[in-house]
């Protein structure tokens, strides 16, 4: 009995490290992208100021950057929407780590109120 309970505790403690190192690399990468974005943003901005002036004065170097611009905005959006997805993935993976250290937790005082020997 003592070694099942211990299997049970050793998978939980298992799943949750697994769980961290999966977070702590999404993390990251997060952040990467969150640097990105703000630069990329900045450069969009930048150029956006630069259209704004041409468009009245010099049709034809605003046409000119046009492209560039749009290809900018697409790189900007397309990296914009894989970071949300990856911060829905963090929070999606923070709840089920969470579950099971609470369920890790809830096994605990179970075998304690009932005077069981508990994990080391």
């Amino acid at each position: 009995l003592a070694a099942r309970y211990q299997s049970e505790f050793t998978s939980r403690r298992e799943r949750i490290a697994g769980y961290d190192a999966e977070l702590a690399g999404l993390k990251q990468q997060i952040d990467k992208n969150q640097s990105i974005l703000t630069s990329q943003r900045a450069d969009l901005d930048t150029q956006q100021s630069q259209l704004d002036a041409l468009r009245k004065s010099d049709a034809a170097a605003y046409n000119g950057l046009v492209s560039s611009y749009n290809r900018l905005v697409r790189v900007y959006n397309s990296l914009l929407e894989q970071t949300r997805e990856d911060i829905t993935r963090y929070n999606d993976i923070v709840e089920a780590r969470n579950a099971i250290a609470l369920e890790e937790r809830q096994l605990t005082q179970a075998l304690s109120a009932e005077g069981l020997p508990a994990a080391q």
